[in-house]
């Protein structure tokens, strides 16, 4: 059988011609739209099939472009032998089946049966074979639905801040929602994926959020992701040091490098987006994330103990610095 085909558990016996299959290997760059694992074409290993969404589309064609999908051999299969999720402990809207895939339901079901549990946990109890980082995508999709789906007023999914395990929310005692990490270099990751945020939010182009700050596209989906999940409060931050991110005026510690951001020359925009490399996190770390911290009510008293609050000042004021550039793009 060749890496890329056209069959699956649901079509034994029926195919897809073979140029509209691979039109829609290519739209989706020959990569499982469930898990990433990437075909033959796409330089990985993955056998690629091609899946109907429904099999009685409304207003189209079961072969149309719009009701095929690219899954591995895995994903197929585990899509139609899973649960859908009707015993589930937290209510799943159809609003919300928009945002999730089968992947999630499954984990639901495990974080509903073993939660709190480590990423390694959850990725173990999968039915189907995929990456701690997959797994991980698929827990800040989680966690950030109730800031993605309109209709949902309830999250679902949270991240214990003691120990960076993941459970239903009535799993976890000390959520990593909206709190301000004492790791500085945590603190600087949560400040640049909520930039991120803003600036897709605003109407940013994808593309020159990703080339201002000098990395991939997919880790701009990354940070924008881990941003709704979190819910990093940036604007307590900086109001806390006068920055407030209301104004469309740049802060005085910030205009060199924004002036510097814009040179004809481009030398000080690749010393920029250096600054931007230093202070980011390994987007495939392999170890779940502790965000021990505190919330936007207890900056005001922290920021009065002493101690190691002025190197702190100077990171976050070093992160916003290095973020600059991508400010001057929203």
């Amino acid at each position: 059988m060749t890496g890329e085909s056209c069959h699956g558990p649901d079509d034994e016996h029926e195919t897809v011609a073979p140029a509209k299959r691979e039109a829609v290997l290519d739209r989706d760059n020959h990569r499982c739209r469930m898990c990433n694992r990437v075909g033959p074409t796409g330089g990985g290993t993955a056998e690629l099939q091609i899946h109907h969404a429904t099999r009685d589309p409304d207003g189209m064609d079961e072969h149309d472009m719009a009701n095929l999908v690219t899954l591995c051999r895995g994903c197929h299969h585990w899509h139609h032998q899973q649960a859908t999720g009707d015993d589930l402990p937290v209510t799943i809207t159809a609003a919300d089946r928009d945002e999730v895939l089968k992947h999630d339901i499954e984990i639901l079901e495990i974080l509903d049966r073993i939660g709190p549990a480590t990423t390694g946990e959850i990725q173990a109890a999968l039915s189907v074979d995929v990456t701690i980082l997959t797994v991980r995508e698929r827990l800040w999709q989680l966690m950030a639905l109730d800031n993605i789906v309109d209709e949902r007023e309830r999250q679902i999914v949270d991240q214990d801040a003691d120990s960076g395990k993941w459970g239903l929310t009535s799993q976890i005692s000390t959520s990593t929602r909206g709190r301000i990490p004492d790791d500085t270099q945590k603190l600087l990751q949560r400040a640049e994926e909520e930039r991120v945020r803003m600036a897709l939010d605003r109407g940013c182009d994808r593309q020159t959020v990703a080339a201002v700050m000098g990395v991939t596209d997919r880790t701009t989906r990354h940070k924008e992701k881990r941003a709704r999940a979190y819910d990093f409060p940036l604007a307590a931050l900086e109001s806390h040091r006068g920055d407030s991110d209301t104004s469309d005026e740049p802060h005085p510690d910030a205009a060199e490098p924004l002036d510097d951001a814009v040179a004809s020359d481009g030398t000080d925009d690749q010393d920029g987006q250096q600054q931007l490399a230093d202070v980011s996190v390994d987007d495939e770390a392999s170890s779940d994330d502790v965000d021990v911290g505190t919330r936007p009510a207890e900056v005001q008293a922290t920021a009065t103990d002493g101690g190691d609050n002025a190197s702190l000042e100077n990171h976050v004021k070093q992160a916003i610095n290095a973020l600059s550039a991508l400010r001057a793009e929203l």
